[in-house]
């Protein structure tokens, strides 16, 4: 449980619980994740400082130790001892058996879930070797529309929190993408990572047989028509050399609205399916984009803002 000036422990609970227990039983363990000052109802119980260089190692070892010594429950239930003030955390914990641990582990849990995003937990339903790499929580993460001159369809690229697929924001794209016009039938958005990489990636990448997934919605009130668009996943090498993954139809009968799954597998791709410029080469990836258009069709579409999220691989 982390204790700090915004917690949001339910003191009540706490209360209720302390007339059923004595006064030795451990069964809160106040976790700080940084120097503040304890909540008054917290005084007497001795807490773990995450923020110190062996917090973690602290209660690791008081829960195995503490579980390792539940056949002492009832013994401890009868003694009447506080935690002294001037002992160690472990050493308590080592002379006392952890009764109780099913707050212990509720405490572990609270704390987890007031640290952890919530677009890690979908992270760690991912393939071991995936991550999320762009998750837009912050900003667009260096994210740009294309310049081409006949690539205009999408006109600004920036953070948002209208939408998400995890975690609490997304990238928005304004989009103004007409079939058949010269310069709106198509538009593309993607980043370079030589000049802005996600957090501990360093580019070229090596993607050759690795999955890249992004997640792609697009609102409603965007169609404006009948007609259907599609749109690619695309990679760029070195050389700005392309692979552009397998073209998704934008049915405004079916998939528009929810979140749409895009991935490519460089190397892996029926080259039936997808378009690779002569020489592309997956081991030396610097970028990563989106490609959405009307396939010139004449009265296809689609204005206003789409969202892409939890860019990964």
């Amino acid at each position: 449980m982390e204790v700090n000036a915004k917690s949001s422990f339910n003191w009540n609970f706490e209360l209720r619980i302390q007339k059923t227990v004595v006064r030795s039983d451990i069964y809160i363990i106040p976790i700080r994740l940084e120097s503040q000052k304890i909540p008054e109802s917290l005084r007497d119980f001795q807490c773990v400082d995450l923020f110190q260089q062996d917090g973690w190692g602290q209660l690791e070892e008081a829960i195995k130790v503490g579980m390792g010594r539940r056949s002492d429950e009832e013994q401890s239930r009868h003694t009447d001892e506080s935690i002294p003030e001037n002992r160690p955390f472990i050493d308590y914990f080592k002379k006392k058996p952890l009764v109780n641990s099913t707050f212990a582990v509720l405490a572990i849990w609270g704390l987890i879930q007031t640290i952890i995003p919530a677009y890690k937990y979908v992270e760690w339903f991912l393939t071991p070797e995936m991550r999320i790499r762009f998750d837009f929580e912050k900003n667009n993460m260096g994210w740009i529309p294309q310049s081409y001159v006949n690539n205009w369809a999408i006109l600004a690229a920036f953070h948002s929190g209208q939408y998400y697929n995890t975690g609490s924001s997304s990238l928005a794209l304004n989009l103004k993408l007409i079939g058949g016009d010269r310069y709106l039938d198509q538009g593309e958005v993607y980043v370079n990572m030589l000049q802005t990489p996600p957090e501990g990636i360093v580019a070229p990448l090596d993607l050759e047989g690795v999955q890249i997934v992004m997640w792609v919605k697009i609102p409603k009130n965007v169609v404006r028509s009948d007609r259907v668009g599609g749109m690619q996943l695309f990679l760029k090498d070195e050389e700005w050399r392309s692979l552009y993954g397998q073209y998704i139809e934008l049915d405004p009968r079916s998939r528009i609205g929810e979140w749409i799954n895009l991935t490519l597998v460089p190397g892996k791709e029926d080259l039936r399916l997808v378009y690779m410029s002569p020489g592309f080469n997956a081991k030396k990836v610097i970028a990563i984009g989106l490609r959405i258009d009307a396939c010139g069709t004449v009265g296809c579409i689609y204005e206003g803002n789409i969202f892409i999220d939890s860019v990964s691989w």
